[in-house]
């Protein structure tokens, strides 16, 4: 029988773990690519995504995000986008 070892927990949300800060809105990150898509996409601009019912005012700053909203709200599957 193997010895019962206690499970290491770890604070996601510790101050410490992040280490990448936006200049501008001091919102601190852990990894660099998701820091790098806040500076370059959302730190400062306007949502690029808003929901395609013209009577919704949704809008976000990753695609992914408004498709969860669509599904959501809108009871929407699928939906298929221009090119």
């Amino acid at each position: 029988m193997l010895p019962i070892m206690p499970m290491k927990t770890k604070n996601y949300w510790s101050q410490y773990d992040m280490s990448y800060e936006c200049e501008k809105c001091k919102r601190k990150y852990r990894h660099k690519s998701t820091y790098r898509r806040h500076v370059t996409y959302e730190c400062g601009k306007e949502p690029m995504f808003r929901c395609p019912f013209l009577d919704c005012t949704y809008k976000a700053y990753q695609k992914t995000h408004t498709d969860a909203h669509i599904k959501t709200k809108h009871k929407l599957v699928a939906l298929e986008y221009k090119r």
